[in-house]
């Protein structure tokens, strides 16, 4: 199994951040296509942030899926509190994972590293994008590592009973300190337009 330094994996917010970008570059091929700019933290989780930068990065993603650019001014703010709650979720279950020491096999991260390295043309291409994000390799297997370990616990998660894994859920969200912090970014979502993910859902119970 490989083992990754427990202080950088539990401070891997900004690293993961950083992978989303990445990903972004990889499916746009331009390197120029973000401006670097000072990340503004919209969330905290256990006292790990959550930025609009990585806000951004999943709701490019989400509209790349469904096939659109843009979508009403109403309707983006909407999807940019979902994608927020979804971070959040994710860091919730990425530090549930370290808590309970699980771990990603040397196979899976290996794997996982060779299918970002292959999504560039080049090995120069993938250099370039490493250091325009200010990025090494060691933060892309901590990305790696961080992403893989999360989807672990949700499969793990997932074969559980609903009683069990909705019990296991509330544990999480309400032993978990979670701050929202106000930011015009979100101030456009209607209240109540989003039905309430299970994590947060289950903190505020």
């Amino acid at each position: 199994m490989m083992r990754i330094d427990l202080k950088k994996m539990r401070s891997a917010g900004e690293a993961g951040a950083k992978i989303f970008i990445l990903l972004f570059l990889i499916l746009f091929f331009n390197l120029g296509l973000i401006a670097a700019s000072e990340a503004v933290t919209l969330a905290k989780v256990n006292n790990v942030p959550i930025t609009d930068q990585s806000v951004q990065e999943a709701v490019q993603s989400y509209l790349r899926k469904i096939g659109h650019r843009e979508l009403s001014r109403n309707r983006m703010a909407i999807l940019r509190k979902e994608m927020l709650k979804k971070l959040i979720e994710e860091e919730l279950l990425y530090q549930d994972g370290l808590a309970r020491d699980l771990m990603v096999s040397d196979e899976a991260l290996n794997t996982g590293l060779i299918q970002i390295r292959n999504r560039f043309q080049s090995k120069a291409l993938f250099d370039a994008a490493l250091s325009r994000e200010a990025l090494n390799f060691e933060d892309i297997k901590i990305g790696v590592y961080r992403s893989i370990l999360i989807q672990e616990v949700w499969s793990g998660f997932s074969q559980m009973s609903e009683s069990d894994r909705s019990h296991r859920l509330k544990e999480i969200a309400q032993g978990a300190n979670i701050q929202i912090i106000d930011n015009p970014l979100l101030a456009f979502a209607p209240a109540g337009d989003l039905e309430p993910r299970l994590l947060l859902e289950a903190a505020e119970k």
